[in-house]
Order: structure tokens, then sequence, then C-alpha cells
């Protein structure tokens, strides 16, 4: 499927005109340029011009970050970059490993970090149009492969929402907290993307059933998270109350794990649901722990 996609978009669709449109894009949405870009537009657009220092701090923060797991990712990966002599290459292929592609998460990072910070359906759909456009130059001139910016578009969505959360949320403690869920939810569905496409690196998770512990701590921290956001709530399954935060991530578990059946790279593990109920258990009572310390700390 990646190269079938690859080639359609690289071959399929070449046109002088979408070469010329395609590296500028793919130029503009450069990481660098374009964060002296969304400098220049706080400092230009008059209502950007109001919040000042604290968005450009922001953006900054946020394509900083999102640079740092893309490489750091890019490094432990260390998937190659499409052949050059099986695709039409028009421009030259960067230096750095393929998945997942930084022009594309830093791109969905910015969509993410001023769509929530706005909370506006235009500012939304202009950065989404942009990042969908920034991700398919990278693929149109060969320089990636489709999933690379699928996981590009997964890991920087992630890190967008959860800066302009920690960032802008004007409640404190649990409140500021709780956007980490958004990375954390990211995390799970981009490993999880990485695991589908063989592209783990066993490598560094040779120790004894170090997959296991990635699982109990992917859904342990979700359900840290969750629970927060949830405050605790709860729903009555006969003579039971179980918690949300635990329910709806250990159901969504149970569904990936009958869909590994179908991949030929994963199968169906009992052995990994029990790690991932472990880890939700443990994530729930911390955070429910930690939900009765802010109750008692804030005044009524």
């Amino acid at each position: 499927m990646d190269n079938s996609l690859l080639h359609f978009f690289n071959q399929t669709l070449a046109h002088p005109i979408l070469d010329v449109l395609m590296i500028a894009v793919t130029l503009i949405g450069n990481p660098t340029y374009y964060t002296i870009a969304i400098v220049a537009l706080c400092v230009i657009i008059k209502p950007w011009r109001k919040m000042g220092k604290g968005m450009c701090l922001g953006i900054a923060l946020t394509l900083l970050a999102t640079f740092g797991f893309t490489l750091l990712f890019q490094f432990t990966v260390l998937r190659p970059r499409p052949d050059p002599g099986a695709i039409r290459l028009i421009w030259p292929q960067p230096n750095f490993p393929s998945y997942p592609s930084g022009h594309a998460s830093c791109a969905f990072a910015v969509a993410a970090y001023f769509g929530l910070r706005f909370r506006s359906a235009q500012v939304w759909g202009m950065g989404l149009v942009w990042a969908v456009l920034v991700a398919l130059s990278r693929v149109y001139l060969g320089h990636h492969y489709p999933s690379d910016v699928i996981g590009g578009a997964i890991l920087g969505a992630g890190i967008g929402a959860t800066m302009s959360g920690l960032l802008h949320e004007p409640l404190p403690g649990i409140h500021k907290a709780r956007w980490l869920l958004c990375f954390q939810i990211a995390l799970a569905l981009f490993v999880t993307h990485m695991a589908y496409l063989n592209l783990i690196p066993w490598r560094y998770l040779r120790w004894p059933f170090a997959d296991k512990v990635f699982h109990m701590l992917l859904f342990g921290a979700i359900t840290l998270w969750l629970n927060l956001w949830l405050r605790g709530r709860t729903v009555r399954v006969g003579r039971w109350s179980l918690p949300i935060a635990v329910a709806l991530p250990f159901t969504v578990a149970v569904v990936e794990e009958c869909l590994q059946s179908l991949s030929p790279y994963r199968t169906f593990d009992v052995f990994d649901l029990s790690c991932d109920l472990l880890g939700m258990t443990l994530g729930w009572w911390l955070s429910t722990k930690w939900i009765r310390r802010f109750e008692l700390r804030t005044p009524a």
C-alpha cells in the first residue's frame, strides 16, 4: 500500500506546475522557515499581535518539542528514505531518516496549537488544509512514504494540542496536567502505527518482557490523564461501578488486540491485555489520589 500510494502521488500525478507548487510548499513548510514565518505573522496580524510574546514563545516551544521528538524517533527507527532509483526525484532528499516526517509533524503541531488557541473553525480549517498540503508535498517529491507523513501528523497533532493546553489553560493544577492526555494518546497511536509497519526498534527492547512493560506504561498513562479529564466518573454495569477511564481504553485495547490477527507482523496476546489492564488500574488509582488531594487543597 505504501509503495502504491507513493507511486500514485510521485509519478501518476506528476505535472510541471505541481512540481513547482510542491517544491514551494515543502520549502515554506521547512521547520526553520516555518518558525520564522509564524513569528512574523504574530507581529503582522493585529489579533495575534495583542497576544505578543506569549504567542511567539508558545509556538516556538511547540515547534522545538515537535522537532525534538521527531528527531528522537527518526534516529531510533532509522527507516531509509524511498529509493531514489525507483522514484521521480526532482528535489534532493534530506540526509535524515524517513519516519516520521518532520515537515508533517511540525505542520500538524502548528495546526493543533492554533486551532485550540483560537477555538475557531476558520483557524482549524486553514491550519489543517496547510498541514495536509505540506504532508502531500513530501510524498509528491518522493522524500517520504505516505506512512511517514501519517506518523508525523499523529505525533505533531498530539504535541501541538498538549502544548496549547499546558501553556494557555487558565486553571491550575490538574486542569493543566490533564492536557498531557493528548500527547499520550498520540504516542500510543504512533507506537501502534510503528508496530503495524514493523518499524519497532527491537534492538533496544531485548530485555525480558520489555514489550509488556511498555504496554503497561502506555495504557496506564492514558488512564491517568483521562481520569483527570473525567474527574473520576464511573458507569454502572449491573451491580458494579466501573471507572470510565479504565473501561473506555480497555475496550479500545481489546479491539486493537483482535485487529492484530489481520497483521502479518502482530498476534493476539492475552498477556498484553493483562498488562494493559494492570497499567490502567495503577493509572486510575494514582489519578484518583491526585484528584482527591487537589480537591482538598481547593477552597469550596
